[in-house]
């Protein structure tokens, strides 16, 4: 028993190693590459600056991309950092009031230019939803990730649809993020909410991420007490769907 007991010690120590080695190594890539397109391109535009030259359309592409760039090591290290504190047992639930306007601004504000860059065509459809109780910053944060996702997985001129509903003989509040994007073969869509996961885990995939975003949209959900649900169909699109309870006391019984 002692022996089968240090086998499977061992065997989740390795697991653990190469779990912390894989990480250490996707972040390396992922963190390093918008960090030295971003430098690259602040210095072309320092050297033109220098020229006295007036700013072109070439260097308003510039300024696009590093604006993208930085928008995307940001969003990366805040999901880092919110699973960390998860982990740690360190992030609390603040539930407050909420207007589903408060959803429409995000995506008019931040998900919109991204959108636009591509040519994507965007549409909300909001019925009558009621005001609600949920953490306003973790279901930004839940609905951020979805939409982001969408729109990275999204091919130029494809179209994303975001869709708010009530529920009221469920008693949920219904959020929907469906693309026209490259879907998700039906082999990887069991894990796909696991961490540091993509449909395309290796390094040379075309779509950069560090496989956070939906482990993290999974963990905040479920904080909630909700749901999160994919349908997809590979080179067809995507939906994922949030189911929150319609009925989350102001004051958080957990605490």
């Amino acid at each position: 028993e002692q022996s089968r007991a240090l086998e499977q010690a061992n065997e989740q120590l390795t697991e653990e190693n190469q779990y912390r080695s894989d990480f250490l190594a996707m972040m390396s890539h992922e963190l390093r590459t918008p960090l030295a397109a971003s430098m690259a391109f602040a210095d072309i535009l320092r050297e033109r600056r220098a020229t006295g030259s007036q700013p072109s359309a070439e260097d308003e592409r510039l300024w696009h991309e590093m604006e993208s760039n930085h928008r995307t090591l940001l969003s990366m290290i805040n999901n880092i950092l919110e699973m960390a504190r998860i982990d740690a047992g360190r992030e609390s639930f603040h539930p407050e009031l909420m207007d589903i306007g408060d959803i429409a601004g995000l995506l008019q504000n931040t998900i919109a230019p991204l959108a636009d860059q591509k040519a994507i065509t965007l549409t909300c459809s909001i019925e009558e939803v009621p005001l609600f109780v949920a953490d306003a910053e973790k279901l930004r944060r839940i609905i951020e990730n979805l939409m982001s996702n969408a729109v990275k997985f999204t091919p130029v001129g494809g179209r994303i649809v975001f869709t708010a509903r009530h529920l009221p003989q469920e008693n949920l509040i219904e959020f929907s993020v469906a693309d026209t994007g490259c879907g998700i073969p039906e082999k990887g869509q069991n894990a796909i909410f696991d961490r540091f996961v993509q449909a395309d885990s290796s390094s040379s995939r075309a779509y950069g991420g560090s496989g956070l975003g939906l482990a993290l949209v999974q963990e905040l959900t479920e904080m909630h007490h909700g749901t999160v649900h994919l349908e997809s169909e590979e080179n067809v699109g995507s939906t994922f769907t949030v189911r929150i309870p319609d009925n989350i006391p102001l004051v958080d019984e957990r605490q």
